[in-house]
């Protein structure tokens, strides 16, 4: 796929790409008790919707642990793909739910599926709680539990989260221009891009990389992007079909 960048100066001279939720399982409605016996571990796997790197993963656990592990990321379902990367990491929580946050590195395509694993290691209690939806509604992965006898799917699904830095496809990049106006705004705003969308998708993210609206189906050179529930503040604009993809944009909404 070839990308197409548009880039106009809005409100700063240099712009950062944003670090964003990408995959998540939120929903915790039972716990399951890890074991830090040799040859013990968890994963789970999930597909990317993003292509660029993943900066973060966030994992839930349970109950008072303070010890070290190690978080690999696998290519494909499960643990037998190629290892992308081995972090040590450290895993503290408190008395009751929290979620862990391991920083990580590695190149992921959208629609590519990925898995990462946690060895527990020195310090960790046995057993330590790891909270999962049981049975798992995540329809792009599944948790796996792994003994010395082998590697089970549980059915159930970890809860977690993962966070992607987009990437600007600089190697394949023709520079394309869009103009939104105006821009501030506070009811409508006009994006004119000069090459038309084909069953196109527009994502607006805010300053701390939540999606907070999505619109499908876009045709053409036009759209007329409305305020409607969106507060005021500084928005980024995603948009993309299956041929080009612009990115970013910045949006600023007024009251």
């Amino acid at each position: 796929m070839h990308r197409l960048l548009f880039s106009t100066l809005l409100l700063f001279t240099h712009f950062a790409p944003a670090q964003t939720l990408d995959q998540s399982q939120l929903i915790s409605n039972a716990g399951t008790s890890a074991r830090t016996l040799p040859g013990y571990s968890i994963a789970q796997s999930f597909k990317c919707g993003i292509t660029g790197t993943l900066s973060k993963i966030d994992v839930g656990f349970f109950s008072s642990m303070n010890g070290q592990g190690t978080l690999k990321i696998y290519s494909g379902n499960g643990i037998a793909g190629t290892v992308l990367q081995t972090l040590p990491v450290t895993a503290t929580c408190g008395p009751g739910d929290c979620f862990i946050s391991f920083t990580t590195n590695v190149a992921v395509q959208a629609n590519q599926t990925y898995t990462f694993q946690f060895t527990p290691g020195t310090g960790m209690p046995d057993p330590y709680g790891v909270q999962v939806q049981m049975p798992g509604t995540y329809a792009n992965g599944t948790f796996f539990i792994i003994d010395p006898s082998g590697v089970y799917d549980s059915g159930f699904d970890m809860v977690f989260r993962t966070y992607v830095t987009a990437a600007l496809g600089m190697d394949t990049l023709t520079l394309k221009t869009a103009t939104v106006s105006p821009n501030p705004f506070n009811t409508e705003t006009l994006i004119q891009l000069n090459t038309p969308l084909s069953n196109g998708t527009l994502c607006v993210y805010d300053v701390f990389g939540k999606k907070v609206r999505e619109v499908f189906n876009l045709n053409g050179t036009e759209i007329n992007f409305r305020k409607e529930t969106l507060s005021a503040g500084l928005y980024l604009l995603e948009i993309q079909d299956s041929n080009q993809q612009y990115q970013p944009k910045r949006l600023l909404v007024t009251n």
